[in-house]
């Protein structure tokens, strides 16, 4: 896959199942191309196929709770995640999952709670970013900035975090705070148009044009790279 030669790898995966019909990570390995094409339904019969052999493996369980949250089914994507949970999945994917699914679902008291279960037991710094951005979903201002702060401390060089934090930072009204949380993202992916957008506009608030102006420039400039090119007639 990595060389770009899907079709040998989509073989090799397919051998995978041929060979070991009772590892339940060839089947999670042979849905991985599927799911990259949002092909639901072969991936789905691909762990159907695999759950026949292997009934109630909670990491296929898992596997198609993914495929159908990507698809829309949310609801069975969840009932899923609890199965895979109660045929004693490993916890930190489940919780993952069921708050993804729950917030999904606008769940997002549920999804708090999960998050925060997830962050107890395994103090991963991914949980405080999903449970910070849970409680801004559940519209708790305060509680998600606490969290989102922590979340930034732990995860100092991912992007999207520190411009999640420079967001729930203006919304309080500390300008240069999230002034500096934007610059921060911007240094460690100077591309992520969402967050060069909200530069250009925090700028143009403190009457710093020439500034707001260049992120400007840079947030289309990202914006083209990502937008799929017209085909050639």
């Amino acid at each position: 896959m990595k060389l770009g030669r899907k079709e040998e790898a989509r073989q090799q995966f397919q051998l995978l199942v041929e060979h070991f019909p009772r590892d339940p990570e060839a089947y999670v390995h042979a849905t991985q191309i599927l799911l990259e094409e949002k092909n639901w339904q072969q991936a789905l019969s691909i762990l159907n196929s695999g759950l026949e052999r292997l009934p109630g493996d909670w990491l296929l369980l898992l596997r198609r709770a993914v495929v159908y949250r990507l698809s829309g089914r949310l609801r069975e994507a969840r009932h899923d995640i609890l199965e895979a949970a109660a045929r004693g999945g490993e916890m930190s994917l489940v919780l993952a999952a069921l708050g993804q699914v729950s917030g999904d679902l606008n769940d997002f008291a549920v999804a708090v709670g999960v998050f925060r279960q997830a962050l107890a037991e395994t103090g991963r710094p991914e949980f405080q970013f999903a449970l910070a951005s849970a409680l801004d979903q559940q519209g708790e201002s305060q509680a998600a900035l606490r969290e989102m702060q922590k979340a930034a401390e732990q995860l100092p060089k991912v992007a999207r975090v520190q411009y999640e934090y420079g967001k729930l930072l203006q919304r309080a009204g500390r300008v240069h705070p999230a002034r500096e949380a934007f610059e921060r993202a911007r240094q460690l992916d100077p591309g992520y148009a969402p967050n060069l957008y909200s530069l250009s506009r925090l700028y143009a608030s403190l009457g710093q044009p020439a500034l707001a102006a260049q992120a400007a420039d840079e947030f289309l400039a990202a914006r083209q790279r990502h937008e799929p090119k017209a085909e050639s007639k």
